[in-house]
């Protein structure tokens, strides 16, 4: 079973919120719970449970079906009916379903070849150090 939900700053309007989808609800919670302490998390919902802390947040369930497709495609509608876009104010940064916006999968991308290269210039880096005296 997938479940889509809700994470609603209480006391904000609706669309102050994030709505996403999973198939495991205790699980996802969790992730949300320790994203609060995990600097690599910089989605912005993280950064708004980082700012507000997870206490000020109503997690809901919206909807509950049998299949991925199903999720993605109610996620989509949920995002719509409760504004929840950035376009709106709201923290999703993409319209649901599996499609990201072009600029995130570009950042994505950026970012895994900028990691790539500084993994790639340290090993250069350490190889160097250990064949040249000089630079220990």
């Amino acid at each position: 079973m997938w479940t889509i939900y809700k994470l609603h700053l209480r006391g904000f309007p609706s669309h102050k919120g994030y709505v996403g989808v999973t198939d495991n609800l205790d699980r996802r919670w969790n992730e949300y719970r320790t994203s609060i302490t995990n600097p690599d998390k910089v989605r912005l919902i993280h950064r708004m449970l980082k700012r507000h802390g997870i206490q000020a947040f109503d997690f809901l369930v919206l909807e509950v079906v049998p299949t991925e497709a199903q999720a993605y495609r109610a996620e989509k509608a949920h995002i719509k009916a409760h504004k929840t876009h950035s376009r709106h104010g709201g923290w999703n940064v993409a319209e649901g379903g599996k499609d990201a916006p072009i600029w995130l999968k570009a950042k994505r991308e950026r970012d895994t070849k900028t990691r790539i290269a500084g993994e790639f210039a340290w090993a250069e880096y350490s190889q160097l150090k250990i064949n040249n005296p000089k630079l220990r």
